[in-house]
């Protein structure tokens, strides 16, 4: 596979194609359930078919993060994907492409040494409220009366703190709106079903697709062979995490469109150290790494 400037362009253009695609099946997916749980009530599998969605679509945000049509429409069509699970968008990509640049140095905040050092029940508590985003939505919230202030603690630049802060104003507006509206027209019941217990199961699998892409990988490491992980897994879990699975392949490769990255792992070996034969050997595993630690405390 070649891989110069007149190539990546050509991918970079079918790529928007395809996302355009992914977009489409991301609504459909949402409005679906929506529509059946209107029609024959609201069940756990509609809500999770829900969550499924919601979560899949921080997986087309992480792509934009990247680039796909320009810095406007992406950040336009990140500010709607992110709305419901709270994300900024703007602050997510610049968060991402910190993560991208760090990772592995002593700044990067999963380096070994500024991790908690945590053991016992408080370890098992502490990993409940990063699994569930409890933390990340505590912060969330702070981050948003801080943004009301016209101050960002991650912008890297006035231009950034401005984006960043109008994002968390008019994601306000929207979540205020939407409240407001369920509120006087008696459908608080109906958000639950199709907001609230869907966003605490997307949560949930957020994370898990997170934390896959590097758990018990090497943090202290700046190759992406040995601090970041590639699944091969079928074709469901590929669109699910937008093959963000091939995430060694991502870190060395972090132009390439992330549809072009199975190609990748198959033309272009990298003798990455971390691999696994899907995602539930990969959820058994950390599972028993974690057991194994609180153990060990």
């Amino acid at each position: 596979m070649i891989l110069n400037g007149p190539a990546l362009r050509v991918m970079q253009q079918q790529a928007r194609g395809r996302f355009v695609r992914k977009l489409l099946i991301y609504c459909g997916g949402l409005i679906v359930p929506v529509v059946a749980g209107l029609v024959f009530g609201f069940n756990l599998a509609l809500q999770c078919v829900i969550a499924i969605f919601l979560a899949h679509g921080t997986q087309l945000m992480h792509q934009l993060t990247h680039g796909v049509f320009n810095p406007n429409k992406d950040r336009f069509i990140g500010w709607w994907l992110g709305l419901a699970l709270f994300e900024n968008f703007i602050e997510y990509r610049v968060s991402h492409l910190n993560h991208h640049r760090l990772i592995g140095t002593e700044k990067y905040h999963c380096h070994p040494s500024r991790m908690p050092k945590v053991s016992g029940l408080v370890k098992v508590v502490y990993s409940g409220l990063h699994l569930f985003k409890i933390v990340f939505y505590v912060k969330t919230l702070r981050r948003l009366f801080a943004a009301l202030l016209g101050r960002s603690d991650i912008a890297p630049n006035d231009k950034q703190n401005r984006l960043i802060c109008n994002d968390y104003r008019w994601m306000l507006l929207a979540h205020s709106g939407v409240l407001a509206g369920a509120y006087y027209f008696g459908l608080l019941g109906l958000l639950v079903d199709i907001w609230l217990i869907p966003l605490v199961i997307a949560s949930c699998l957020h994370t898990l697709l997170e934390l896959a892409t590097h758990a018990d990988c090497a943090m202290d490491e700046t190759d992406p062979r040995l601090n970041s992980r590639s699944i091969r897994t079928n074709g469901l879990m590929n669109w699910f995490s937008n093959y963000g699975c091939f995430h060694a392949e991502h870190h060395q490769y972090m132009v390439v469109p992330m549809d072009v990255l199975p190609q990748i792992h198959g033309q272009m070996p990298m003798d990455i150290k971390h691999t696994n034969p899907g995602y539930l050997a990969l959820v058994l595993q950390l599972m028993r790494s974690f057991v194994k630690g609180l153990k060990a405390s």
